[in-house]
């Protein structure tokens, strides 16, 4: 299968490296020139549970380089979802499906405006990965990943997607039931990573401090009223319970969202917390926790840029 990774970043490399590993034709397309040479000169340097590895794998920040691939994936930051899809227009011929793994909501429409919602398929993952150097990826954190149809069912492209990222090594499952995960996901997302930004905390700093602890939890169910009122049920009983469980499984690695503040980045927090306050208005669900939580991370983006 030819493959294109659109945003081959920490995540991106880690799907990139490890179908690129078993045997597919894979390129990265990234726009930071330093990554994409490291990458070229020295192949991916991929360090994970796995132990590190180095992968051969194709990288380029031009997607006319590329040419229509059978699979895009697209990674990006769900503020740079329309950049990326614009990009990944010469990616894309007859037969192609885009599949969106990023985080928060929008990102299926952003990218179907541009490139056809019929051909997009969304998922989700668990895994967390950080881009330490150029050329240089950590596989911080494993876990689930899910794909599926947008409108419901299971197809045979989605089988054959999840196929194929299960035989790389990512394990995944296709699911007739993605807006409970994709929700499931956000609802921790919401509560975890907006805290961590503003704390400097990791999953482990969450549970060790009371008020952190207890913070995420009330977030967790503040975002899981809206869920309700939206009519989807989430894939566990307890969505505090849920996000403590999470801060087990990520231990010390760091959310992306304080990644990116420590880089001087801009967050996701619009897609994430800011997705959950404009629902909770429409829907009339109060969000006060989500909305402070939003207005802090972006007060602190204003200071970063302006400092």
């Amino acid at each position: 299968m030819r493959v294109a990774v659109v945003g081959a970043g920490g995540i991106g490399s880690v799907f990139g490296g490890r179908l690129a590993a078993a045997g597919h034709e894979v390129w990265l397309v990234h726009r930071r020139p330093a990554h994409v040479e490291a990458v070229r000169r020295d192949g991916l340097l991929l360090d994970g549970p796995r132990g590190a590895e180095r992968i051969a794998i194709r990288a380029t920040c031009d997607p006319g380089e590329v040419g229509s691939v059978d699979l895009v994936l697209v990674l990006t930051k769900a503020n740079d979802t329309r950049a990326a899809a614009d990009a990944a227009r010469p990616l894309v011929g007859d037969g192609t499906v885009v599949v969106t793994l990023q985080n928060g909501l929008g990102n299926l429409e952003t990218i179907g405006e541009v490139l056809g919602v019929e051909r997009v398929l969304v998922g989700m993952t668990y895994h967390g990965a950080s881009l330490d150097a150029p050329g240089r990826v950590r596989h911080t954190a494993t876990g689930q990943t899910f794909v599926g149809e947008p409108w419901g069912g299971i197809t045979e492209r989605v089988q054959s997607i999840a196929d194929c990222f299960t035989e790389a090594g990512v394990a995944t499952e296709v699911t007739d039931r993605l807006w409970e995960m994709v929700w499931g996901k956000l609802v921790i997302n919401a509560a975890l990573n907006a805290t961590c930004a503003l704390t400097g905390a990791s999953g482990v700093d969450i549970l060790a401090s009371p008020s952190a602890r207890e913070l995420v939890g009330q977030v967790a169910h503040e975002c899981a009223a809206v869920a309700t009122a939206l009519g989807i049920t989430l894939p566990y009983p307890d969505p505090a319970v849920r996000v403590w469980q999470h801060c087990e499984t990520i231990q010390t690695a760091k959310p992306s969202m304080l990644q990116d503040l420590e880089r001087g980045r801009t967050t996701e927090i619009d897609a994430i917390n800011g997705a959950i306050v404009r629902e909770g208005m429409r829907l009339g669900v109060p969000t006060p926790l989500n909305r402070a939580l939003m207005l802090l991370i972006k007060a602190r983006e204003d200071v970063t840029w302006h400092s």
